[in-house]
């Protein structure tokens, strides 16, 4: 006769079996073309510009009749242009930039365009819950035979919200973690390390017959998620990444921005496992006083969080070695991608002194892994409204998917793969169309 917990253990069971299934299954995974990808970077920084910034006051920017006297927009090598006013600091990796301005969004308004921007795919409710993001996809290829000493987990968000693995197990899921600069106090138990340590192997004992079960996915994906966190906890390194000075804070402009991008920086020298880094600063979304004093959002205070944030990033990656196995610095090794939802309405300023939502023209900045500054790739016209020469071997407008290409190709993935065996039993390729060479690498980049 079965007790309560057993009832209770074979009914969950036997529902999940008849729910999840197919999920349990191991992935058939394909690579449909014999692509060589650059493998130029080892880790990603995605920087994710929520609320989709101006392209033409940052990274295609041009003057006009819009533009004040004091936003002094410079022009550098190889067709680089930037307001000296917003990103001083920036300014000074010029010959490090490659500014994308030919881009064309799919998506005008913010949740779509967001959800488009971190997994390459048009939002669909019927399949939301099964794609999963760009880092999940990067940390499923790269982080499934890492050494004993990378316990970082592999995909780490900071100061974000980034989509989570989707069909994908747990274990490739974001950690999403604060900036505060004074560690991770959940890595400490409040009773101690010794009682903490008994209750983990108490609780390993209890789990183990739900752990062994071929259906039980969702355990599964709780004790790779707690073994995950059992390695970061009462480890000195780990916690020192996650804690920094007032003088730190201070020249990194003292910003939830700059304070995630010092963290960005320890997480990339540590070399524990970490191989994309998602921030999010968000308040791009400036449809009214873009240069307005008293608009505490205006560009001014935005550009100089975001200048103050990358640019002593870029100095202090630059200057650092780079990894066992990889030539010159950490900058070298590490790609930098930042954009935002889309861009904004081009030419004059709206009613509120501000732009709208423009998906027609929008533009990336890229960095570091490989990128090969200073260059321009594309052309608007003098009012930024249209594109007039898409700057790249495909000779159309770059989308997200080709951008996402050529991160995977950076990181050493092979972008036309797909897995066949997903939940809902479609196919589900690491770049939509890609195997048929719809979209592809900007190779430009590099």
């Amino acid at each position: 006769m079965l007790n309560r917990r057993q009832f209770i253990e074979f009914g969950t069971k036997g529902i999940a079996a008849y729910a999840l299934a197919d999920t349990f299954t191991n992935f058939e995974v394909l690579g449909q073309q014999a692509v060589v990808p650059r493998n130029t970077a080892k880790t990603c920084i995605f920087i994710q510009m929520i609320g989709g910034p101006t392209h033409l006051e940052t990274w295609d920017a041009k003057p006009g009749s819009w533009t004040p006297p004091d936003l002094d927009i410079r022009n550098y090598t190889g067709g680089v242009t930037m307001s000296n006013k917003l990103f001083p600091l920036l300014s000074q990796h010029a010959n490090s930039l490659v500014l994308l301005r030919s881009v064309e969004a799919w998506e005008a308004s913010h949740d779509r365009a967001q959800y488009y921007v971190q997994t390459a795919y048009a939002k669909n409710p019927a399949f939301q819950r099964e794609r999963p993001s760009l880092g999940a996809v990067v940390a499923y290829e790269l982080g499934r035979n890492k050494r004993p000493s990378e316990v970082l987990p592999s995909f780490i968000g900071i100061n974000a919200s980034p989509i989570g693995p989707g069909f994908l197990s747990a274990e490739f899921a974001p950690f999403n973690v604060g900036s505060g600069g004074n560690g991770i106090g959940t890595l400490i138990h409040p009773q101690g390390r010794d009682r903490f340590l008994r209750r983990y192997s108490m609780l390993q004992d209890l789990d183990q017959s739900l752990r062994t079960s071929p259906y039980d996915k969702e355990m599964q994906d709780l004790n790779n998620f707690n073994a995950s966190a059992r390695s970061l906890m009462y480890n000195d390194v780990v916690d020192s990444m996650f804690r920094f000075t007032t003088a730190e804070r201070d020249r990194f402009g003292n910003s939830g921005f700059g304070n995630a991008c010092i963290v960005a920086r320890n997480i990339i020298k540590a070399d524990l496992g970490a191989r994309f880094v998602t921030i999010m600063q968000t308040g791009w979304d400036q449809h009214n006083g873009l240069f307005a004093p008293n608009n505490g959002g205006n560009i001014y205070n935005l550009g100089r969080q975001f200048d103050m944030g990358i640019g002593p990033l870029m100095d202090d990656l630059k200057a650092s070695p780079a990894p066992a196995g990889r030539t010159g610095s950490l900058f070298d090794s590490t790609l930098i991608i930042a954009m935002g939802d889309f861009g904004r309405t081009p030419g004059n300023l709206n009613s509120g002194g501000g732009r709208d939502h423009y998906r027609n023209v929008q533009a990336v900045l890229v960095a570091g892994g490989g990128a090969r500054g200073p260059k321009v790739i594309g052309q608007t016209d003098a009012n930024g409204a249209r594109i007039i020469d898409f700057g790249w071997s495909q000779q159309r407008t770059i989308r997200m998917e080709d951008i996402t290409a050529t991160m995977y190709s950076a990181l050493g993935i092979n972008w036309t793969k797909t897995i066949g065996d997903t939940p809902s039993g479609r196919r589900y390729e690491y770049v939509q169309y890609a195997s048929h060479g719809l979209y592809s690498p900007v190779d430009e980049i590099f």
